[in-house]
């Protein structure tokens, strides 16, 4: 399965077919558009996954600070790369884990917002901890890609670019989350608690890396440092990532 294009010889995909047939495909990011047809999925999903005695889960990631990305970046530039590789990314780490253990279709519903609705197949083993690999793979792939990759003019990579939102938290990168697919909840209640979890994890991420705002000059290298307090600054960091003010105190 490529992009979670349908397969006829699939029995999940022959038994949410119906489901797909006016759903459009996201030329980005090659995932099927709108949050509407994704509830339908879920719908003939988990009906599927009752007959079939296999898992089904709602997964759901956000891009960080797009807002930052954008400025430095332009649209067209987040788009390349930010939105399409970290949908690769997402879709790669599912293949790589799950394997021919679980089926899922991808999703586009917003700018930054993305899903999934990962079903086990029958026979074969595929668990709450499968997922979890695979959700650890995709922010892994995110974070080195970010971390290697040219983040425009004002930047040398993706990780360093500024959160505007948030003075002092730099760097572009993925909150996710899962919710299981199951009843008597239904599937409202799990997009719902997905987005929750999404929100949990955001304001967690705001609340580790909203740190004091560094600044910086450059001899051959980048060396950031932290103006507090009186006098000259003692430490000097370079090629930090996260919360600098942590770091500071840390190393003092």
């Amino acid at each position: 399965m490529v992009s979670g294009i349908p397969s006829p010889a699939d029995l999940f995909f022959d038994e949410i077919r119906p489901a797909t047939e006016k759903m459009l495909k996201d030329g980005l990011t090659g995932y099927w558009w709108g949050i509407q047809y994704r509830g339908s999925v879920a719908e003939r999903a988990l009906p599927y996954s009752q007959e079939n005695s296999v898992r089904a889960f709602c997964v759901g990631f956000d891009i960080r600070n797009v807002g930052g990305a954008n400025a430095i970046l332009n649209w067209t530039g987040v788009a390349n790369l930010v939105f399409r590789p970290f949908a690769k990314f997402f879709e790669q780490a599912l293949q790589k884990t799950l394997g021919h253990r679980a089926q899922y279709l991808l999703f586009r519903q917003g700018g930054d917002e993305f899903s999934a609705i990962v079903v086990g197949c029958p026979g074969k083993a595929f668990t709450e901890d499968d997922l979890k690999q695979s959700l650890g793979k995709f922010v892994k792939m995110v974070q080195e890609y970010c971390c290697s990759t040219a983040g425009g003019a004002d930047c040398e990579r993706l990780s360093e670019i500024p959160n505007p939102k948030y003075p002092g938290s730099v760097g572009v990168g993925v909150v996710c989350a899962y919710a299981p697919l199951e009843l008597p909840n239904g599937v409202d209640a799990a997009f719902e608690e997905v987005d929750r979890r999404i929100e949990k994890e955001k304001k967690k991420w705001q609340l580790t890396n909203n740190g004091t705002q560094d600044k910086y000059f450059t001899s051959g290298i980048r060396i950031h440092f932290l103006e507090q307090g009186k006098g000259e600054p003692v430490v000097l960091i370079h090629g930090h990532t996260g919360n600098v003010e942590t770091n500071w105190k840390n190393w003092l």
